[in-house]
């Protein structure tokens, strides 16, 4: 874990005292530093995307009221001392702000403020905390991890330019000999750069100083001794600190640095780097509200091109457009009207249901076209993608179902299906930043992208089978009209062949892939396991249906069964934590699947038991043979 006295003594300082705004009745425009580069977790981003990351990360939203994260930043970034009594901080937990020690009643979002004079005892939990495996965790020490983490990066943007504040007080001179030898003033504090622009003069006197023995050394000497090493020690512990806003190419290798890890690396030379010189512009021209310096600096900062990084304004645009959210709330709205209409037919629900699921169907297809072009890959290659990915399957799917036949079914498939699914996507939102990058296995090539499209399609199959599946138990129950049944058993049982068609394609798929890449077909991995267990237990169910084992009913129950288990091969197997599918590894899914089984438990419970008491067991098992399984049953234990 970082150092942190550093930045806290910094962030102390500019609390009590503050910086303050000049008035010159001018107003900047920000949207212009959106496009700045910077680096951060291994990923190029615009700087838009860097803050709204960060602000979802420590206090949930991508807004304060008002304030944009890009405002946010800025201004902590620039002026840190004007945001520290402002509420940001999430606490979910109120055990956590009783182990913290922070006085007065509870609530979701606290300021630095507030939690600077329990900074102590958060570290102290936090480090001993950080030393258990996650599971071992308690919930309150998990989120207090969270938050020193969330503390250390708003520290370190709040220390951005500190490296240039002399106020701080990092570098005093005692001695006048030494101060007047440096042409400094004695008993005045200076700032990490003014010491950097004397380098070159303490490398001549460390020369001198190390031929002799150290009971020799003067006072002067001696106090130039501890402030090397006092550079060095600050120099050391601050260069890591991000954001990353600089980037370095040696012998075809890209490096980026903060401002002090440049500052460090460089040292005189990072003071006239025109980049160092156009952030210090860009911060003075903010804090003087001057537009025409302001832009100025934007210009240089945003002109530079870098490898990887082609389309800075389209993830801009991905954000603020934020089209998977409008596409959820599209769905909402249609899964609504349509479940009305099945039960109170209007012309108008009809029209309105499928405008707009066609515009959340619009919606989806712009985010992933957008991230495409932003990533220059297929969105394939994390849980979230494919969450998002199946939730855009299932709304196609569902459309060409509804176009066929008619019935609403379609409609129902691709405004709930489609809606659940990207809710669930939200919940691998990591820290605000869906794009992450990507594993190194995950970029090789044709053979596991068409193995992720054709999975995709499989699982969507399945999991449209047993959504349908729900639905026709639900219409027995209610005893709808036969054909209007007839019709929804026939979809259930197509999107079962489909689903299993394209998980056996997808997975032999699969086998090719890994055979490129690990040098093997099939290695009883526990994704490869998944899959399987998904076609064994379509095969089973097909097989027993075209037996005339299992009815329409019984079918059905195994496709509302079948959604479990998608979802374990899906997300369960990676709670595991084993295989070489370990780029899929999460800690989260686990209460998910918990809540799935315990409500499709409940459901098919629910459902026998009311037809059990309506005399229908018998749509469970297949007409005119229902007796078949009990009969071979009973052939068997007289045999044996």
């Amino acid at each position: 874990m970082r150092n942190f006295s550093l930045l806290k003594s910094a962030l102390f300082f500019l609390l009590i005292s503050g910086f303050v705004l000049s008035g010159s009745g001018k107003t900047i425009d920000i949207r212009g530093a959106e496009k700045i580069a910077v680096l951060d977790d291994g990923r190029k981003m615009p700087l838009h995307s860097y803050a709204r990351k960060k602000l979802i990360q420590i206090s949930g939203r991508s807004k304060i009221g008002s304030m944009s994260s890009m405002e946010w930043f800025l201004k902590l970034m620039c002026n840190p001392g004007a945001l520290d009594t402002v509420s940001v901080f999430r606490i979910m937990n109120p055990e956590t702000v009783d182990a913290l020690g922070i006085k007065g009643p509870y609530k979701r979002r606290y300021s630095y403020s507030e939690l600077y004079y329990s900074l102590d005892r958060c570290q102290q939990i936090a480090t001993s905390s950080s030393k258990k495996k996650y599971s071992e965790m308690q919930p309150f020490e998990r989120e207090i991890l969270q938050i020193w983490n969330n503390l250390q990066e708003y520290n370190s943007i709040g220390a951005v330019f500190s490296a240039f504040d002399p106020r701080l007080e990092l570098f005093t001179l005692q001695d006048t000999a030494l101060a007047s030898s440096l042409n400094v003033q004695p008993n005045r504090s200076y700032s990490f750069t003014d010491m950097i622009r004397l380098s070159a003069i303490f490398s001549a006197r460390l020369e001198n100083i190390r031929t002799k023995n150290l009971d020799s050394l003067t006072g002067g000497e001696k106090e130039l001794l501890h402030l090397v090493r006092t550079m060095h020690d600050i120099g050391s512990q601050m260069q890591k600190t991000p954001p990353c806003f600089i980037s370095v190419t040696e012998n075809g290798n890209e490096e980026w640095y903060s401002v002090w890890g440049y500052l460090n690396k460089s040292g005189n030379s990072a003071l006239k780097d025109k980049r160092v010189l156009s952030l210090l512009q860009l911060k003075d021209a903010y804090l003087a509200q001057d537009p025409e310096s302001f832009n100025d600096a934007i210009a240089f900062l945003t002109s530079a091109k870098y490898q990887g990084y082609p389309h800075p304004g389209l993830e801009v645009l991905y954000n603020k457009l934020n089209p998977f959210f409008w596409a959820r709330i599209l769905l909402a709205l249609a899964a609504v009207i349509t479940l009305l209409n099945l039960f109170y037919g209007r012309k108008w629900s009809a029209v309105s249901s499928s405008l707009l699921i066609g515009a959340g169907f619009v919606m989806q297809t712009i985010g992933l076209f957008l991230r495409v072009f932003i990533q220059m890959r297929p969105p394939l290659a994390s849980l979230y993608e494919t969450f998002v990915v199946v939730s855009w399957i299932i709304v196609i799917l569902g459309i060409g179902l509804d176009i066929f036949q008619k019935r609403n079914l379609g409609k129902v498939i691709a405004s709930l299906g489609g809606f659940l699914f990207l809710v669930i996507s939200g919940r691998y939102a990591v820290n605000g930043d869906t794009f992450g990058v990507i594993a190194a296995v995950l970029n090789s090539g044709f053979w596991l992208t068409i193995h992720i499209v054709t999975i995709s399609i499989g699982y969507a199959g399945f999991l449209i089978s047993g959504l349908l599946g729900h639905l026709y138990l639900v219409q027995i129950l209610l005893r709808i009209k036969e054909n209007v049944v007839k019709s929804t058993f026939q979809a259930v049982y197509v999107f079962m062949l489909l689903g299993l068609a394209f998980t056996v394609t997808g997975t032999v798929l699969g086998g090719m892939w890994a055979d490129q890449a690990w040098g093997r077909f099939w290695g009883w991995d526990p994704k490869e396991n998944g899959a399987l267990l998904i076609i064994l237990w379509g095969s089973a169910v097909i097989h027993a249906r075209r037996g005339k084992l299992i009815g329409p009913a019984g079918t059905s129950v195994c496709a509302v069964i079948g959604i479990l288990i998608v979802m374990f091969a899906w997300i369960g197997v990676n709670l595991l934590g084993i295989g070489l599918h370990s780029y899929g590894f999460t800690h989260s899914g686990l209460n998910l699947l918990i809540i799935m089984v315990v409500f499709e438990t409940l459901f098919l419970v629910c459902s026998g038991f009311l037809a059990y008491k309506l005399r229908l067991g018998h749509l469970f098992l297949s007409d005119p043979y229902r007796f078949q399984i009990i009969i071979k049953l009973k052939g068997l234990i007289q045999k044996n």
